[in-house]
């Protein structure tokens, strides 16, 4: 399904500000949530509008920008009300991947809403294939089993964990667990094999098939963000920072949502893959 002309003024001089920025050779969106709020009360009645975008920036083989710096200066190009989830690739390796019928950016290309290309850029529209390339589906089938079953492996001594009032040891090993499960479900969804290790980025993926995902980790007030940011730093933090604490509250409500989370992406995931056996 070719994704919808999302754009809007606003949304178009962001896009303007960035090719002016870091002149890419394409910026392609290939996800749009739009999210509302209605608050009404005895008071007042209210409406809020939160958009995400999903963007694919596509690097000049010369660009001096490293994939963490084009990340950083997109984000912060977008104002509040709007967020953004970058994937930053070369020019190189995205013309390799085409060439090579790759499912994920081909479908990119060929769906997504192109909202810049360079005028001598090598990526041709017309040329590429609207067939998704044949993927190894037993070698595909072994890795995100592998995957899985360390996600449930951390998930389970997570829960020990806690059991034994060890809370650091506890959440370092839920984000293991997640970032297990997040890596497994990117590549059984969306054929993309992720390099990141950020838990946002990662969630923000799995949006794209399996939305629910984000209401387990809303964000949305401060007790949520701080949540959230327990688990997201977890894998730096719990190792090398000093005096580290973490109330016992937290951890085993952080339990609750990776099990709550693990329910959904897992449900999905064998209700659409019958794979090989392994």
């Amino acid at each position: 399904m070719r994704l919808a002309d999302i754009t809007t003024p606003e949304f178009r001089s962001i896009i303007d500000g960035i090719v002016r920025e870091i002149s890419p050779v394409a910026v392609v969106c290939f996800g749009h949530t739009l999210s509302i709020v209605n608050y009404t009360s005895c008071f007042q009645a209210t409406t809020s509008e939160h958009h995400h975008y999903d963007l694919l920036i596509v690097q000049s083989n010369s660009n001096h920008y490293k994939d963490h710096e084009i990340i950083d200066l997109v984000k912060n190009e977008f104002p509040d009300g709007l967020s953004v989830n970058v994937l930053s690739h070369s020019e190189r390796s995205v013309l390799t991947a085409i060439q090579q019928l790759h499912p994920f950016f081909c479908r990119v290309f060929r769906e997504g809403h192109v909202l810049y290309l360079a005028v001598n850029s090598p990526i041709k529209m017309d040329k590429i294939k609207t067939v998704d390339a044949d993927v190894d589906q037993s070698k595909l089938a072994q890795e995100c089993k592998r995957s899985f079953d360390l996600s449930g492996n951390f998930l389970a001594m997570a829960s020990d964990a806690l059991g034994s009032h060890l809370h650091d040891v506890a959440v370092f090993l839920l984000h293991q667990s997640m970032e297990q499960m997040c890596i497994a479900s990117i590549k059984a969804h969306l054929k993309y094999r992720p390099t990141t290790h950020n838990l946002s980025k990662l969630i923000d993926l799995i949006g794209c098939y399996l939305p629910q995902v984000k209401s387990i980790f809303p964000c949305n007030t401060n007790d949520e963000q701080l949540m959230f940011d327990f688990l997201r730093r977890a894998y730096s933090d719990v190792r090398y920072k000093l005096n580290y604490r973490l109330p016992p509250h937290i951890a085993f409500s952080l339990l609750e949502r990776v099990n709550e989370f693990q329910n959904l992406v897992e449900d999905k995931y064998n209700l659409e893959f019958v794979w090989p056996k392994v």
